[in-house]
């Protein structure tokens, strides 16, 4: 069988508010949410941290992106709990795009007969490997979609040897913002205040039902989540990459699961520094 090159180069990483406590007493930490409402313009977040992307103005992008590429596909696959869209955006190969159809079907034929789904894949070898990447499940953690935008419109537009050599050979299927509720109100939380990171268990929430339902139908050999950024007060310190902390779901096997995820985050933080260097040219 071909050997397939996944898309590689992401990193999950997590945006939490770090409040430096007073030496001299034990009051309670002033803190500022710089992140308050991101639809405000003139928001301190967008001041103090980067150029974010309004959720307002996410879904004309798209559709500009998808005017220019015959590559792109742009759906909107319900709705969250405060009625905002969940954009869904699939980039392939156009030779692939009519053949998504075949390609979930064998997906779910490696469960039911895998040894005919090896024969299929064995008698056509353009066969394209689903990768799945979600973003921001937490509202405040803006940039994870930023970098799908991004990723999206490179993609969908470039045709450099690698951008030619992934979707040679992987269907990309981006769920854009998962937690648009989060995003616009600057919250960790979804329109019900939950967070929908904790909610794939019972999957009550709109937002994760339809992530369910985006795995169920493509089961993507690569789930790549993205999330935010660790604000550091000192020096030469980038951020923050998983796996931290065990899993949230109880039933992984995490002396498993940690041994390969652990090898995943040094390649991800090896490459990070790399580019880092070059970008300033040194640490």
């Amino acid at each position: 069988m071909k050997k397939k090159k996944a898309l590689s180069g992401l990193m999950a990483v997590s945006l939490l508010t770090v409040i430096p406590w007073s030496s001299g007493h034990a009051e309670k930490p002033q803190w500022t949410n710089v992140n308050t409402y991101e639809e405000q313009d003139g928001s301190k977040f967008n001041s103090e941290n980067y150029d974010f992307v309004k959720f307002s103005q996410i879904g004309s992008k798209l559709k500009e992106i998808e005017k220019l590429s015959n590559r792109v596909k742009v759906e909107v696959r319900g709705t969250s709990a405060d009625g905002n869209p969940l954009y869904v955006v699939t980039i392939a190969d156009p030779t692939t795009q009519g053949k998504f159809g075949k390609v979930k079907a064998l997906r779910k034929q490696m469960f039911k007969n895998p040894g005919k789904a090896q024969e299929w894949i064995a008698n056509n070898p353009d066969f394209k490997v689903p990768i799945m990447i979600n973003g921001s499940i937490h509202g405040t953690e803006f940039v994870g979609s930023d970098a799908i935008l991004q990723l999206i419109e490179r993609f969908a537009t470039q045709n450099d040897a690698t951008t030619k050599d992934v979707l040679e050979n992987n269907i990309l299927i981006f769920n854009v913002v998962q937690n648009p509720d989060g995003r616009i109100d600057a919250t960790r939380f979804n329109g019900e205040g939950i967070d929908i990171n904790r909610d794939f268990i019972t999957q009550s929430q709109p937002e994760t039902k339809e992530m369910v339902e985006l795995i169920k139908e493509w089961n993507p050999m690569v789930f790549l989540d993205t999330h935010g950024y660790v604000k550091n007060y000192q020096p030469n310190l980038q951020g923050l990459i998983e796996p931290c902390t065990p899993p949230h779901n109880p039933n992984y096997e995490y002396d498993l699961s940690g041994k390969c995820a652990y090898i995943q985050a040094e390649a991800m933080e090896a490459q990070i520094m790399k580019d880092h260097q070059n970008n300033s040219g040194s640490l």
